[in-house]
């Protein structure tokens, strides 16, 4: 379950922490950074904005300045954990991402594991079609992530007509 977000730069949002552990919905007018929570979200879940592109230069092109950073605190069952994505220009002018678990620098092939063990495939936000097609399993595997016990209450059955 995500229990907390930090943002830097992204967007026009320099700076902010969210709480999340209680949110299920995010309400807001325009322009108040609904979109900006839920585009870091999948910033730090999958490496790519959802909208703007893959690449580093796509993601770079949100920011403001030349650097930009993510981090999700996470907690599964007893452990506490954090992932963070940031994002950066070099003094070359090249752009590049560096991945910490745990505040711990890791390559990126080891984060994203740690993500998709966290997580599952992947966001359903980015890519609804992929997650109606997953099994019920994974799809409470994921949901559980996100929801922690708040959907205690939630069979097999359910999971598969969603």
């Amino acid at each position: 379950m995500i229990k907390k977000i930090s943002i830097k730069n992204v967007k026009s949002t320099p700076h902010g922490v969210y709480d999340v552990d209680k949110l299920n919905l995010l309400i807001g007018k325009n322009g108040a950074g609904k979109s900006t929570i839920m585009d870091s979200i999948a910033i730090a879940m999958e490496g790519k904005h959802p909208r703007n592109g893959n690449t580093l230069v796509d993601i770079m092109n949100i920011c403001p300045c030349d650097s930009l950073e993510v981090e999700l605190n996470v907690q599964k069952v007893d452990e506490h954990s954090s992932f963070k994505r940031t994002f950066d220009t070099d003094e070359k002018g090249s752009n590049r991402q560096v991945i910490y678990v745990n505040n711990r620098k890791v390559k990126k092939h080891e984060g994203e594991a740690k993500i998709k063990e966290w997580f599952g495939e992947f966001l359903p936000r980015v890519n609804i079609a992929k997650f109606i097609g997953i099994s019920a399993n994974d799809k409470g595997k994921f949901l559980f992530t996100l929801f922690g016990d708040k959907l205690n209450n939630l069979t097999t059955n359910d999971l598969e007509q969603i």
